[in-house]
């Protein structure tokens, strides 16, 4: 044992240096404890140095302090630090090295189970408030609907993070069906209709399930999809629309955004696509703001324009990486 000689009292006092490294913000540092300290005490203690650093983090819940390399082992194991537990009891050694980062286990523990089936939705539009039976699927921070199963372009989604409550229907037209529930958000109230009462109760709770566990998450979906407001120039009349982008897969999706809805009114392939900046100088266009660029694929250029330039950046590094992902994939599936 390491502690030949001592007394384990006297071994707990001893001060060791170890190496930290913190990858997600890029922070590495040197510290040094009794061996008597905690893995906790030692993650409160980053938490808080670091706390405005951290404060983007998706999941800080979700990091933990691994033992990355040991001046015993040369790296070979990687072991899970548990918070309760002190320096003495993982062996840790003078000049030991430690990572602070994500168990991604936890994370998917944690994550809602996404649901999925057949609903009615009672539509906005018109005096009759007609219900049409639409595909329903939960992805990520969205609740996406489609024509039916087998289409693979939603209609229009409900963001999950605008929703301020999801119960039984509370219209008083609906009172006679059981099965009809609404869910509110910060902009409109929608109406849906299960098969049967408990389905309802089943989509609600996994719903609110859903909604709860993604606002408390926000910075993951912000990270995961790249969306936002953009105008677009018309292919025909050349005039100069706000629609609401959505980065998903091989398509850039587009909707319009109205009364706090959101309606699929076309998409972009990626597969291929290229993106230009165009200069104000350039740009034959009386559009409505001065960050413009191209979309170009094979069958058209898309005149874009962005709110900023910060935002034009970004949009044009997000098409072309996502363009890039998606296009090397096909080549190599169709290389086989």
């Amino acid at each position: 044992g390491w502690a030949t000689g001592k007394k384990r009292s006297d071994t707990l006092q001893e001060l060791i240096w170890m190496e930290i490294s913190i990858p997600a913000i890029a922070r590495q540092l040197r510290v040094q404890y009794p061996l008597s300290t905690t893995v906790g005490q030692i993650k409160n203690y980053l938490k808080t140095q670091f706390a405005e650093e951290m404060s983007t983090l998706y999941a800080l819940y979700a990091y933990e302090l691994c033992h990355l390399q040991s001046v015993t082992n040369g790296g070979d194991d990687v072991w899970l630090l548990y918070p309760d537990s002190n320096l003495y009891s993982y062996g840790i050694k003078n000049n030991d090295v430690l990572e602070f980062a994500m168990d991604e286990e936890q994370v998917q523990e944690r994550k809602p189970i996404e649901l999925e089936g057949y609903l009615q939705k009672e539509g906005q539009r018109g005096p009759l408030k007609l219900w049409r039976h639409r595909w329903f699927s939960t992805q990520d921070n969205r609740l996406l609907y489609y024509h039916s199963e087998t289409t693979t372009d939603p209609v229009g989604f409900i963001p999950l993070t605008q929703i301020v409550n999801i119960q039984s229907s509370t219209n008083i037209s609906h009172t006679s069906n059981p099965s009809i529930f609404e869910i509110k958000t910060t902009q409109r109230v929608y109406y849906l209709m299960a098969e049967c009462e408990e389905d309802k109760e089943t989509w609600i709770a996994g719903l609110t399930n859903s909604m709860n566990y993604w606002k408390s998450n926000s910075v993951q979906w912000t990270q995961q999809w790249k969306e936002g407001f953009l105008h677009k120039r018309g292919g025909i009349r050349h005039n100069w629309t706000k629609r609401w982008f959505m980065l998903r897969d091989e398509f850039l999706f587009y909707y319009e955004a109205k009364d706090g809805s959101h309606y699929l009114r076309g998409k972009i392939p990626l597969y291929g696509v290229t993106t230009e900046i165009v200069d104000r100088k350039r740009s034959s266009s009386s559009g409505p703001q001065d960050y413009f660029f191209n979309i170009v694929t094979s069958g058209r250029v898309y005149q874009m324009a962005a709110g900023s330039e910060e935002e034009r950046q970004a949009w044009v590094r997000a098409i072309q990486n996502q363009g890039q992902l998606f296009s090397s994939r096909i080549d190599a599936i169709t290389a086989q």
